[in-house]
């Protein structure tokens, strides 16, 4: 299944894409408009920010999503409650680091 070729075969038969990037230059990939789209997205993706409140903050895009989806909400109403409520969830962390910063200042100047 790794290799180009099957995941081509795959990707005929049940519309999955593959995972390596040597089959997406297949011709069956790079005339197909939809798939190209996911590829040109796929090139840009980045990991997740490694934060303990990450997941919070996930839950939060997913709660603010389906508002505006489902038009509960309007895209800027959603943003707007979305950056208050990660805002307030990073307000923890920021005390924390400006307290850590503020602790190594003072020992610095301690000694």
């Amino acid at each position: 299944m790794s290799d180009p070729q099957q995941q081509i075969a795959f990707y005929r038969a049940s519309g999955d894409l593959p995972p390596r990037q040597a089959a997406w230059r297949d011709p069956v990939l790079t005339t197909d408009h939809r798939a190209l789209e996911f590829a040109r997205q796929l090139s840009r993706v980045q990991s997740t920010p490694k934060i303990p409140e990450w997941e919070r903050i996930a839950s939060k895009i997913s709660q603010y999503a389906e508002a505006a989806i489902r038009q509960t909400m309007t895209v800027d109403q959603a943003l707007a409650a979305l950056d208050g409520d990660v805002d307030q969830i990073l307000e923890k962390r920021r005390w924390m680091l400006h307290r850590s910063r503020e602790t190594a200042s003072h020992a610095s100047v301690a000694r």
